[in-house]
């Protein structure tokens, strides 16, 4: 509909789905100061349009004070925008469908992106969960002194590498050995005990 433009909410906790959300020439501001909490900001990224093949711009509004506030880190923005985002981050398309280019105007997002967003967001969440768990697991481990410390410190510091260089593996035979070995070591122990807490 003119003067409408439909986007997505990707909101920062996990257990909410994204959310379309509708925004009008009248109230766009408004509607997006309210969703992400105070004063926006912009953050662009080229992705491509699979209804077309062609590149388009996605536009993502987040809190101008996000960082200031420690507002919580946003998944699923964070690996659309490939950069981390923080607090709830409206989505829209920056691309003009008849020019095909970038002019500052937000426009719909194309439903094949819409449609690839939620295929993706559980395969986050379940990321997110697993990531969590091995970090449980090896913290466990330490504290009952399963592995040392050397070895909590160089899984933390091979984490930390990878996130700030964005270079993740993308299957368990990537990882270096000592990283497996120590997680593995880990996973038994927390399993042993799991094992041996249900036996009881």
């Amino acid at each position: 509909m003119f003067g409408m433009t439909t986007g997505l909410v990707l909101f920062a906790d996990p257990t909410k789905e994204p959310e379309p959300i509708i925004l009008s020439e009248d109230d766009s501001l408004q509607v997006l100061q309210k969703c992400v909490g105070g004063l926006i900001d912009t953050v662009k990224v080229s992705a491509m349009n699979a209804e077309n093949d062609e590149q388009m711009v996605l536009v993502g509004y987040v809190n101008d004070e996000g960082l200031l506030q420690k507002l919580p880190l946003n998944p699923l923005a964070s690996v659309v925008f490939n950069r981390e985002l923080v607090g709830d981050v409206v989505l829209v398309s920056g691309t003009n469908p008849e020019s095909g280019a970038y002019d500052g105007e937000n426009y719909d997002l194309p439903m094949e992106f819409i449609n690839y967003i939620m295929h993706i967001y559980p395969q986050i969440i379940r990321g997110m969960q697993f990531s969590k768990g091995l970090a449980a697991a090896v913290a466990i481990a330490y504290r009952s002194g399963v592995i040392t410390k050397d070895d909590l410190d160089y899984v933390r510091n091979h984490a930390d590498e990878a996130r700030e260089n964005e270079v993740y593996a993308q299957s368990v035979d990537e990882l270096p050995d000592r990283f497996k070995e120590i997680v593995t070591k880990s996973l038994n122990y927390v399993q042993e005990m799991l094992n041996g807490s249900s036996d009881e």
